[in-house]
């Protein structure tokens, strides 16, 4: 599920936020129609849990395999 997030930042872009998070191609269709939004992706709408690590408190231990990005602010998303 996904919403539109203000362009370059991650703030929502619509009343309601990640609440109304969506996977229906007409709304997002009508959304991203509107402006070149960042996309927002709603996690525990989607089953999953992520940890959130910030630059400063980023783990020295060994995770299982997960799928891991690093954030812009050089934290870590688990």
């Amino acid at each position: 599920p996904v919403f539109p997030c203000v362009r370059n930042g991650k703030q929502p872009a619509i009343a309601g936020g990640f609440h109304v998070a969506t996977t229906d191609l007409q709304t997002i269709d009508r959304w991203w129609a509107e402006d070149d939004y960042n996309i927002g992706v709603s996690p525990e709408h989607a089953g999953w849990l992520v940890v959130d690590f910030d630059k400063n408190a980023r783990p020295d231990d060994q995770f299982p395999s997960t799928y891991t990005v690093t954030t812009p602010s050089g934290g870590l998303h688990l």
